[in-house]
């Protein structure tokens, strides 16, 4: 079985950026580690699970504002210099944007500048990463690509074409082009000796939750040796609720057969345990944290601070095609968004979101605990 590609999928990576989180206790604020841009609102699927549903459209952000906002965000700022010194010497550090995922409310690959937007991300020092139900990532799709990503990851959540027809609202031949466009990518990698890292995600819900099908799926995911299969739970969004989760039962035999096929691949499984925890317990903290670490950028130029708030005005830090990221991220607007955050309640936030485990880990940061320094 091949080593883990990230041990701490199921957790967060703010404690391996220490200069934001020293940026961060200093001023309160940061530039984001990590952007996810929904590049379009269209898409070819229909899933049920979908927690975006309500934002699907018509929309492609305009060519030329997100090449321009990418290479806005890839240039370090001074303005968020930190100076740092270690034994008399001293060194500066200048904030910037350290990766962007293209993913967001719709298919990324229905844009058609979506290679474009990845190549000149990574031209720009961006690492890139790709989310993508991957019916439509061809051959083309995956030269123009995959030399660029640091990542990609294809939502496959069914073991057979009878299952995934159900669940992605699709015809069953789309699971069959879906195998194949997996295994092409692989052996692209393999071909060019590439580094960008093969994932493939199974999203546990009340539709695919089986042991049957999780050994289907194995062993077809063992024909096509990807680098790993993210075992992730479902989570209602506030927005898009659909009664989709399943008990602790469920979750404890899908583990156990997941954790008995493990021995019987070249690739990793990562079952995520904690994520199934931190959803079942909910928010410990009493305010978000994160929201200096993590942004979005949807197919109409907003920038969020996450997914709860498409369209919603009184939300939204600015618009691309008004003003630069940075002048964004800078001004006064954000600044306000952020304040009318702090106060918010955190009860109609969606369990496990993207920023559950950092908030924990930034909780602790500002409230520090009697044995903290025993080490």
């Amino acid at each position: 079985m091949k080593k883990s590609v990230d041990s701490i999928l199921d957790g967060h990576k703010i404690h391996l950026h220490p200069e934001k989180s020293a940026i961060w206790r200093e001023i309160k604020d940061c530039y984001p580690i990590h952007i996810e841009i929904g590049a379009t609102n269209k898409c070819n699927h229909d899933c049920v699970f979908c927690a975006l549903d309500f934002a699907i459209g018509k929309t492609d952000i305009n060519r030329d504002v997100m090449i321009n906002a990418l290479k806005d965000m890839a240039e370090p700022k001074e303005k968020c210099e930190l100076i740092i010194k270690y034994q008399g010497r001293s060194a500066v550090y200048n904030d910037r944007v350290n990766s962007v995922m293209f993913g967001g409310e719709g298919e990324p690959t229905m844009h058609k500048d979506l290679g474009l937007f990845i190549q000149k991300a990574k031209e720009y020092g961006l690492d890139v990463a790709l989310t993508t139900n991957g019916t439509r990532f061809d051959k083309t799709l995956q030269e123009q690509c995959l030399p660029y990503l640091s990542w990609v990851k294809f939502s496959v959540d069914a073991g057979t074409p009878e299952t995934y027809k159900k669940v992605h609202r699709v015809s069953e031949k789309q699971f069959e082009i879906l195998m194949k466009n997996i295994s092409d990518s692989v052996q692209l990698k393999k071909q060019k000796g590439l580094d960008a890292t093969i994932g493939t995600q199974f999203l546990i819900t009340s539709m695919n939750a089986n042991e049957t099908e999780a050994t289907i799926l194995i062993e077809r995911l063992r024909e096509i040796n990807p680098d790993y299969l993210s075992v992730k739970p479902y989570s209602d969004h506030p927005r898009s609720q659909k009664n989709l989760e399943v008990d602790s039962e469920s979750y404890d035999k899908l583990e156990k057969t997941f954790n008995d096929l493990r021995g019987k691949v070249d690739f990793n499984i990562e079952f995520r345990r904690a994520t199934i925890e931190r959803i079942q317990e909910g928010n410990t903290y009493s305010e978000c944290y994160g929201l200096p670490f993590i942004s979005l950028i949807d197919s109409k130029g907003n920038v969020l601070p996450c997914n709860l708030f498409y369209d919603i005005e009184k939300f939204i830090y600015g618009n691309l095609y008004e003003n630069s990221f940075s002048e964004i991220w800078g001004g006064n607007k954000r600044k306000e968004v952020l304040s009318r955050l702090k106060g918010k309640e955190l009860g109609d936030c969606r369990r496990g979101c993207r920023c559950d485990a950092g908030n924990r880990y930034l909780n602790r940061l500002k409230n520090p605990q009697i044995h903290d320094n025993f080490t």
